[in-house]
This record gives C-alpha cells, structure tokens and sequence, in this order.
C-alpha cells in the first residue's frame, strides 16, 4: 500500500492466465484528488510489459474506486523459460505530484495449487 498526499493505494493481482496478468488498484483519497497513472509496466526477466492504462479522473473528497491494468504479454511462455519472478512498476500522479510504486511479484504452484501476487 502506498500512501501519497491526497490518494491512497492498494494493488491485488486478479488474473493470471496464458496471455497475461490482470491487477486491480484500489484507489482511496483522502480529499478531492485528481489522479491518473502515468506508466505500469510488470518487468520481468528484463522485459518490460505495459499495461493499458486507465483514464484520468477526479475523485471527490473521500471516495474509493477501483482501476483496471491488463498487462498483455505471453505469460504461458515465461511459466515454461522458469520466469516467474519479477515487478510492477506503477507510476501514479495524484494532483500534479508523481511518485513511481515498485510491487515485487511471483507466480509459482506449491502442494498442487497456483500460488502468486504481489507483496503489497
């Protein structure tokens, strides 16, 4: 979780499958806050894969919402090369202020079933 000025955030991956991985970012903010993210890229092995990336907004006093990044990359061919370490790199501007986030991430399957993430 970060937390910077006005905005407050929290990343989960929710899809992991043979074309990619999907994160949510839960967005909080503590006061009106324009913001929108500049990059995301999920970096592994040195290659980096970015996400197609939401659309700015504002969000209004305290308020929550939730911003979708698919990254788009072949995932069932890293599995198969032994890549399954590596990080997101986020890039958030909450009203004119950038500060870059750096979620390490894995994806392994231990005792028979699929274990992966973020370190939040």
């Amino acid at each position: 979780m970060i937390d910077r000025g006005c905005v407050q955030a929290e990343a989960f991956v929710r899809m992991s499958g043979k074309t990619g991985v999907g994160m949510t970012v839960a967005l909080r903010s503590h006061e009106t806050c324009a913001v929108r993210f500049a990059r995301a890229e999920l970096v592994v092995d040195g290659a980096r894969f970015p996400a197609e990336l939401p659309a700015a907004q504002t969000l209004p006093g305290r308020s929550l919402v939730y911003a979708w990044l698919p990254f788009a990359f072949d995932n069932d061919a890293a599995w198969n090369d032994g890549k399954r370490r590596g990080q997101f790199e986020l890039e958030v501007v909450a009203n004119d202020v950038s500060s870059t986030w750096i979620i390490p991430a894995h994806h392994d399957f231990v005792a028979g079933r699929w274990e992966g993430g973020t370190t939040r």
